[in-house]
């Protein structure tokens, strides 16, 4: 018999976020298991109400990178790489969602820098 993790989890942790609608952890990763639904609106609404939440630095710049791939698969990359700048501490993945969404929007040279910064962590 198989189970289905994710649309398990989605059920299990909407239920959770119902009932604790303060836990911005909790809506943050509710917003990524939409996102793997592909329910890439959903997410996008469920980790905005995380970012309005979350008060951690370390939490918020996870956040914001959720946030900046989320509105990249929607289309609104200008959104994505203002989100991606407001990240205080970047990462491999931030970079490269930054990247990813200057080269949807055709700027190819400033996407060239961001995924040339990236190789300090390879």
């Amino acid at each position: 018999e198989k189970m289905f993790g994710v649309v398990v989890g989605v059920d299990s942790l909407s239920s959770y976020c119902d009932r604790n609608p303060g836990d911005d952890v909790a809506l943050c990763q509710l917003g990524v298991l939409y996102e793997k639904m592909g329910l890439v609106r959903s997410g996008y609404k469920v980790m905005e109400m995380s970012n309005k939440l979350v008060k951690n630095t370390v939490e918020k710049d996870k956040v914001l990178t959720n946030l900046g791939r989320l509105l990249t698969k929607l289309g609104r990359c200008e959104e994505a790489i203002e989100h991606y700048q407001a990240i205080s501490s970047t990462t491999f993945y931030s970079q490269v969602g930054l990247a990813m969404a200057h080269y949807s929007l055709g700027n190819y040279q400033q996407a060239y820098e961001a995924y040339e910064s990236c190789l300090h962590w390879l």
